[in-house]
């Protein structure tokens, strides 16, 4: 009789065991769920606000004016004294590949501070896996004359309606003899566009901030060795075949995605 007692209870406490993982079981796969469907990439939640924050750099250096002085890889010794270029057609891609292009043109001149950063509101939310931009002038906008806003001809970023935008300006000097340096880019093959993956970031957020580094000596770099002491220093056409392809091709290693928040 004691020995059936002793079964019966032993028997109610594996029962209760059993039953008590029965109940928790299903809450620990529920939050292994959750944990699994949380996003890899840039979540905006509701209707929010994309930052771009542009800083320039010479190689590790952060950029300034003339007197200051940087070393291309060829030897030259550099100073700039201005920089300016157009960022455009900022478009989202969302996890589905469904692209949100945000039809905005903005002017980045390193004398104007407040320029080097872009804030676009009404963003839409969702998932995104990727964000690109242009580094230029879409065709079409290039060639649609005087406009107003960022594409002021005031600007002095402007030829003609024929010839359209610069997209890429660099003045400077070089050399103990304090050569010029000026490089107008422009030209609807010239324009070049950054595309950055988001996967990865998790970040979650309605108001997001991104840095982008433009490193110029990528300008005088790589993959094409600019010697001042030997190359043409001076560019004011979209036609140039001299020395514009070349730019055209190191300018696609300028730009990098440094941090999303």
């Amino acid at each position: 009789m004691q020995k059936t007692k002793k079964l019966s209870k032993h028997y109610i406490f594996i029962t209760f065991l059993m039953l008590l993982l029965m109940a928790v079981i299903p809450g620990l796969n529920s939050c292994s769920k959750e944990g699994d469907d949380e996003y890899s990439g840039l979540e905006i939640t509701g209707t929010g606000s994309l930052t771009l924050q542009f800083n320039h750099l010479f190689g590790s250096k952060p950029l300034k004016y003339a007197p200051d002085s940087f070393f291309s890889a060829a030897g030259d010794t550099i100073k700039i004294t201005k920089l300016a270029y157009y960022i455009s057609n900022i478009t989202l891609e969302n996890e589905a590949g469904v692209k949100t292009n945000l039809n905005t043109y903005h002017l980045i001149n390193e004398s104007v501070s407040s320029s080097k950063k872009i804030t676009l509101s009404n963003i839409p939310g969702g998932k995104y896996k990727s964000i690109s931009f242009m580094l230029g002038i879409d065709s079409i906008r290039n060639h649609s004359g005087m406009q107003d806003g960022d594409l002021d001809p005031a600007y002095g970023m402007f030829w003609t309606w024929n010839t359209g935008y610069i997209f890429f300006r660099l003045i400077g000097r070089f050399g103990k003899a304090d050569k010029s340096i000026s490089y107008d880019v422009g030209g609807d093959k010239h324009s070049n566009v950054f595309n950055f993956p988001l996967t990865g970031n998790k970040v979650k957020s309605n108001q997001v901030q991104m840095q982008l580094n433009m490193n110029l000596a990528e300008f005088f770099t790589g993959p094409n060795i600019i010697n001042l002491q030997q190359d043409v220093h001076q560019v004011h056409s979209g036609t140039d075949t001299q020395i514009l392809p070349r730019l055209h091709q190191n300018m696609k290693d300028m730009l990098t995605l440094t941090n999303i928040q």
